[in-house]
């Protein structure tokens, strides 16, 4: 039997940087940016998933 991926792994595993990069961009380019709270809250998380795609691709290696 052939090994069966789910798409939210294969998802995760092809496209979480760039998924989270375009989100960025869009939230750049669309949304107001009156309230820094929110984007240094955004930023912040942002970095966090950079940091956990970075350490999750790292151990493969």
């Amino acid at each position: 039997m052939k090994k069966k991926y789910s798409f939210d792994k294969y998802f995760y595993k092809k496209y979480h940087f760039y998924f989270y990069t375009i989100v960025l961009i869009l939230y750049f380019l669309y949304f107001s940016h009156d309230d820094v709270i929110g984007d240094i809250l955004f930023l912040g998380a942002y970095i966090i998933l950079l940091l956990t795609t970075i350490i999750k691709k790292i151990p493969k290696d």
